[in-house]
């Protein structure tokens, strides 16, 4: 009879009106309050972090709070990183792609080019080579962040490699290597205008 009592006074409870939110009882901030979205204060410490003290401020990693997220897609912000020499502050007006070696019509496209081209969206992860490196030796006791933190999903949006070499006309007839290159840094790609997964953006 008491867990009968029990379960009458729990349903008489939840029988009584609801208290309304004081959210909803005043008006909310202009509309352009935030012109880009910010992160909500109860949220203030889903951020990166480091495993360690790095001597190097340049060289170093930050680590994406994966235990403080929700559903698979990583937010922008919260992507991890590692760098050798620092964050890069890369001006998109001097950024390109220049595909040239053994191609007939060698091309350099601008950001402004790649965004005229067809784009395609994908999603996939990228996890670091040193990820979970901490505990190669035995479980580390370490939170998840600071242990598997080097990983991450996103929703990627570029331009297949394969669609700006064909505005090239075809390959040299003697074959090789054609060479692509992105700004300073160059990377030979023998097979860059079959491989589906290749994107430039």
């Amino acid at each position: 009879m008491a867990f009968v009592a029990s379960q009458a006074a729990a349903a008489g409870e939840l029988l009584k009106p609801l208290d309304v939110a004081p959210s909803s009882r005043t008006p909310g901030a202009p509309v352009l309050d935030h012109p880009y979205g910010v992160p909500p204060p109860r949220e203030a410490d889903v951020v990166h972090r480091s495993a360690r003290a790095w001597s190097l401020p340049g060289a170093a990693s930050s680590m994406t709070p994966l235990a403080d997220l929700y559903g698979t897609i990583t937010p922008n912000g919260l992507v991890y990183e590692r760098h050798h020499g620092g964050v890069p502050d890369i001006d998109a007006d001097q950024h390109h792609l220049t595909i040239h070696g053994l191609v007939r019509t060698p091309k350099l496209f601008t950001m402004d080019d790649l965004l005229r081209q067809r784009a395609e969206s994908r999603i996939h992860f990228l996890e670091y080579s040193g990820n979970m490196g901490s505990e190669w030796n035995g479980p580390s006791g370490l939170p998840v962040q600071l242990t598997h933190g080097l990983l991450s999903c996103c929703e990627w949006t570029g331009v297949r490699l394969r669609h700006c070499s064909k505005r090239l006309a075809a390959f040299r007839p003697e074959g090789g290597q054609p060479h692509f290159a992105a700004v300073v840094a160059s990377w030979p790609c023998a097979r860059g205008a079959e491989q589906p997964s290749v994107f430039a953006g």
